[in-house]
């Protein structure tokens, strides 16, 4: 569940740097990322698709929204046989706060 977190954070923050890879010489983001060591956190939950926000400190991340049971594949649907690839109580429905400097995690 933490590798997950980590995985997708990290994944949200490399995408720009792949963008980076098809401009021309002439063309610069105006910012850089770096990354940091892969830290482990008890209790962090298994989001897939989050939204998340980082204090002005650093020191605490906000992730809301997302599915909780990670990666997922599609059930193929037909009128017959619909299938719902979103079942509701695989939904997150809380707010999660970490600090990722004690470990603690809450929501």
């Amino acid at each position: 569940m933490k590798r997950i977190l980590l995985l997708a954070l990290l994944t949200l923050l490399a995408l720009p740097l792949a963008a980076q890879e098809s401009l021309t010489a002439s063309k610069t983001l105006p910012f850089t990322i770096e990354l940091g060591d892969a830290i482990n956190i008890d209790g962090a939950p298994s989001l897939q698709s989050f939204a998340a926000a980082v204090s002005s400190d650093g020191n605490k991340w906000l992730l809301i929204s997302g599915r909780l049971t990670g990666l997922h594949t599609f059930n193929t649907t037909t009128p017959e046989k619909p299938v719902n690839n979103f079942p509701p109580y695989q939904l997150n429905d809380r707010a999660w706060v970490i600090e990722p400097g004690s470990g603690r995690v809450w929501s």
